[in-house]
């Protein structure tokens, strides 16, 4: 053992995890002192460097998010040890789908054209906040990332001049994902020329921007979709189903989700059609142990306002009268708490006889709920 005990690898470690997972501070201070960390000793700068770099994303807060990145690029090309700490990586590239694929090629962990080796990959969940103009490029992004990605998250803004006439190229080796969130929708900054208009295929759309990943093992799908969701090509293993009211505005048959446990919906403007009827298809042998909606109690000043008391009465309906014979908890997820539950008492009599309503806290993350559910 060395005479040191602060030069034990495994003591280090732990130190510098605790201070890492340290909630009390922000993410600022939390760097500051990992960076403090790593001029302690050569001994502890690799255990203090992999939590610096483990989730960039958390670490770089800048309004300006593509300079982010372009330092971001910057202290991989001077120091390309540092990708294999990376496991967990959020791009917001708004403007730039270039920079989006240069990140990609920089923490993918595989060979690209311009290296000669490669490392272990290590990289786990990947965000993309972007605007694509081309399918084709968008897909040729995932062409040297990493296969131990196991959960994506993509919030694409479509500003697209034509829709390829083929279809996605087969993977050479599929990447398997656990858990997949989505939010697709027409860039409103997007040109006005006619060749920009008109509706985007969803048939076409998935294909090109999932490409390359297996969704036959999904076990968590968030999806956010204005322009329509093909449901047939994700498999019937989603455990975990969280989906907006404007998803498509069609009925989500809840039935084809046979080992479903946990089912969010959240409210546009008004508990819509699609809401009552995608509920509505709960079956008697469904599998669903928690049934959580998002009424949209956003507004901290006027609580619970715009929602129409008017609008419950169905809603009500539907959820105290689930054919199941262990019904499902039944979550409401609000902001404020006394005036607020007062009015969903007054909103929803059948649930609150049964004694089926419980309220949780608002806004929680997609990932926070499948971590919740596990």
């Amino acid at each position: 053992m060395p005479a040191n005990p602060l030069e034990i690898p495994e003591l280090v470690e732990r130190c510098i995890c605790l201070l890492a997972d340290d909630e009390n501070m922000s993410h600022w201070h939390r760097r500051l002192n990992l960076t403090s960390c790593a001029l302690v000793a050569r001994s502890w700068v690799d255990a203090a460097q992999s939590w610096l770099f483990r989730a960039p994303h958390e670490i770089n807060v800048s309004w300006d998010e593509n300079e982010v990145l372009l330092r971001f690029h910057r202290a991989l090309q001077n120091s390309p040890h540092l990708t294999r700490h990376v496991r967990d990586l959020l791009i917001n590239a708004y403007m730039d789908c270039s920079i989006t694929q240069t990140t990609l090629e920089k923490t993918s962990g595989i060979r690209t054209p311009s290296s000669s080796c490669s490392v272990s990959p290590t990289l786990r969940r990947v965000g993309i906040n972007t605007l694509v103009d081309d399918l084709v490029f968008f897909g040729d992004v995932w062409k040297r990332c990493s296969p131990s990605i196991r959960h994506l998250e993509l919030q694409i803004w479509f500003d697209l001049v034509y829709q390829p006439a083929c279809d996605a190229p087969e993977p050479a080796v599929p990447i398997q994902l656990d858990s997949l969130q989505v939010a697709f929708s027409r860039s409103p900054f997007r040109n006005k020329h006619p060749a920009y208009e008109g509706p985007l295929d969803p048939e076409v759309v998935y294909p090109w921007a999932l490409h390359p990943f297996d969704l036959s093992n999904l076990k968590a799908l968030s999806i956010q979709d204005e322009m329509g969701v093909p449901w047939e090509r994700f498999g019937k293993t989603v455990q975990v189903l969280d989906v907006y009211a404007t998803a498509g505005e069609r009925t989500i048959d809840l039935s084809s989700f046979p080992n479903l446990a946990v089912f969010r919906i959240s409210r546009d403007w008004a508990i819509s059609p699609m809401m009552i009827s995608t509920l509505s298809t709960i079956t008697s042998s469904s599998s669903i142990r928690t049934i959580t909606i998002d009424l949209g109690y956003n507004d901290i000043y006027t609580g619970y306002n715009d929602l129409e008391e008017a609008e419950c009465p169905e809603l009500d309906a539907v959820l105290s009268a689930l054919p199941m014979e262990n019904p499902p908890t039944i979550e409401f997820e609000v902001t404020l708490e006394s005036e607020t539950h007062e009015m969903a008492k007054r909103c929803f009599p059948r649930l609150m006889e049964r004694g089926m309503l419980h309220f949780v806290s608002a806004s929680e993350s997609f990932r926070q709920l499948v971590e919740r559910s596990n």
